[in-house]
């Protein structure tokens, strides 16, 4: 295995197993992906995947400090949406100011149990959005599996891969 050049404040530690570039770690959203569409009920493939894809953005630009990284976050909204959701999953309360988005919620609670041909309309995981975000997507609500295709098809087109949902 090559060794990677060290970078100011680099411990040696790069990557995760076979997880060592930006490449295997959007590899990684994309698996992150399929498993909220098998399941979109279900709130662990989705914490996986927005606390992946904010965390794209250290992976792409490693030697950028913090500073740098949230004015990254900070200039589109994907990323601003992103890192929102992967602090509030993170760190159970959100304690420093974020835009982007105003509430998550599962919908259909009161019809636990009860499935007809429109169970999807009636439980779904929900996101709310900041006035600037809802213009910049045109909506202000968005289920969660929506909010990851087109994070998915983001990163898709910032790391060169065009044909990103070819597995749909």
């Amino acid at each position: 295995m090559a060794v990677l050049p060290r970078v100011s404040g680099d411990y040696g530690f790069y990557g995760f197993f076979d997880i060592r570039d930006p490449q295997a770690l959007f590899k990684k959203l994309r698996y992150d992906y399929q498993h909220i569409c098998a399941d979109p009920l279900n709130a662990f493939p989705v914490w996986d995947f927005f606390v992946t894809a904010n965390h794209l953005v250290d992976w792409i630009w490693p030697s950028a400090g913090t500073a740098q990284h949230r004015q990254e976050r900070a200039a589109e909204t994907i990323p601003r949406i992103c890192e929102h959701l992967a602090n509030g999953a993170k760190h159970y309360i959100v304690n420093r100011a974020h835009v982007a988005v105003t509430q998550i919620e599962r919908t259909g609670e009161a019809f636990a149990g009860y499935r007809s041909e429109r169970a999807e309309e009636c439980d779904t995981l929900l996101i709310s959005l900041d006035a600037r975000e809802a213009a910049e997507l045109g909506t202000t609500r968005i289920t969660a599996w929506e909010l990851a295709r087109h994070v998915l098809i983001y990163w898709g087109r910032r790391m060169g891969n065009s044909d990103v949902l070819g597995f749909d």
